[in-house]
Formats: C-alpha cells, structure tokens, sequence
C-alpha cells in the first residue's frame, strides 16, 4: 500500500476564492499564474473540446463565477 497522498480535489468557488486571494496581493506574482490555471482547469478545461474551432463564446457566470473576468 503506498503512503502517498491523492492530489486533493478543490471546489469551483474554493478555486476561485484563492485567485482572488492572490489578485489582490501585488507579491504573488507566480502564485496568480498557476491558481489562474486551477481554475481554468476546472471551468473552462472540461468544454474545450466541444468548442472546437469557435473564437467567441456566450459566458453567463453563475454565483461566484460572476467574480473572474473572463476576458
């Protein structure tokens, strides 16, 4: 039996509390960057592949989606 531990699975809103944690703070510089990329893993990751070659889509955040600009 191994003693390693699973990565732990973070919440949508978790992740984005943590970006905007980081945001607002001028020295996380990388840390921005990859809880950015966290997010973008949870949100947007999983439709990449149904967008195909579309370069516009309709976003309508719900809750704390609303929060992180997507531009």
């Amino acid at each position: 039996a191994s003693t390693d531990n699973p990565p732990k699975k973070i919440s949508i809103d978790q992740a984005i509390a943590s970006f905007r944690e980081t945001l607002r703070d001028v020295r996380s510089g990388d840390r921005v960057r990859q809880t950015g990329r966290e997010l973008d893993a949870l949100v947007m990751q999983p439709i990449r592949s149904l967008l195909g070659d579309k370069t516009h889509i309709l976003i309508s955040p719900d809750g704390q989606l609303n929060l992180i600009p997507f531009a």
